[in-house]
C-alpha cells in the first residue's frame, strides 16, 4: 500500500513539474519570448506586460495608451499570446 502511495506522490509530482515548465510566462532557449517590446517610451512610462499599453502612474491613478510601435506579450484573461501595435491587438493560442 505505501509503494502504492509513494509512486502515486512520484507520478504526481512529475505531473506538476512538467506543467511548471511549460506554464505561460516561462521561456526556454528555443522558444520565442512571451513579451518583446519595440517601443519609444516617454519618461515615467512603462509598458504593462498583460495588455501591452504604455502606462503612466499619476499618484492613485494610472493611464495607459495604445504604444507607439509593437508589442509582444501574453495576456493572462485570454491565455494567449498577443501582437498589439497601436491600439490593434492580435491574440492566438
Amino acid at each position: 500500500m505505501r509503494r502504492c502511495a509513494l509512486a502515486a506522490f512520484a507520478l504526481c509530482a512529475l505531473m506538476i513539474a512538467a506543467a511548471r515548465a511549460e506554464a505561460p510566462g516561462e521561456t526556454d532557449a528555443g522558444r520565442e519570448p512571451y513579451f518583446v517590446a519595440h517601443v519609444k517610451l516617454a519618461p515615467g512610462h512603462y509598458i504593462d506586460r498583460d495588455t501591452g499599453l504604455d502606462c503612466e502612474d499619476a499618484g492613485v491613478v494610472t493611464a495607459c495608451a495604445p504604444p507607439d510601435g509593437t508589442v509582444r506579450y501574453f495576456d493572462p484573461v485570454l491565455n494567449a499570446r498577443c501582437a498589439r501595435t497601436g491600439a490593434a491587438a492580435l491574440c492566438s493560442n
